[in-house]
């Protein structure tokens, strides 16, 4: 126990854990953190849930954040280009043994399906360092015509 303690001390321990932690998640450890914000809308009116997802070309960083009721967001990320892409809630579980309660009806959020994936979605970003906003207003019927 003593050999252990005197290489490695409680902080040191710590800092060790804190820098594996950050080199399994995918964070590059340079320090420079952004952050975006904005609102999505789908012809005009607000998108009141799902996420927006950003993913870096290389596909190494991603950063996601909780669309509001009022279609607003905010995420941070390390400055760069990222592809966009909007997610939608998540429906019922099928494999619950529970019966959805009335008052908890998931929210049907219709965005297209073209903008869920960052690869189709055609949604880019260059983000700056600081504070940056991306607004996101799709005209849905535009993305029908183009699926058609």
């Amino acid at each position: 126990m003593g050999a252990i303690n005197s290489r490695f001390g409680p902080h040191r321990a710590y800092a060790l854990l804190l820098a594996v932690s950050f080199n399994l998640t995918g964070c590059e450890g340079d320090g420079r953190v952004c952050q975006v914000s904005g609102r999505v809308t789908i012809d005009g009116e607000p998108v009141p849930a799902g996420s927006v997802l950003m993913m870096s070309e290389d596909g190494r960083r991603t950063s996601a954040a909780e669309l509001q009721p009022d279609g607003t967001y905010r995420v941070r990320c390390q400055p760069g280009h990222f592809m966009v892409a909007l997610v939608p809630p998540p429906g019922p579980d099928p494999f619950s043994d529970t019966a959805p309660d009335a008052t908890s009806t998931p929210l049907e959020v219709p965005i297209p399906r073209k903008y869920q994936d960052v690869g189709t979605s055609g949604l880019e970003v260059q983000v700056p360092q600081g504070e940056s906003t991306f607004d996101i207003d799709i005209d849905s019927t535009l993305a029908r015509s183009k699926r058609e």
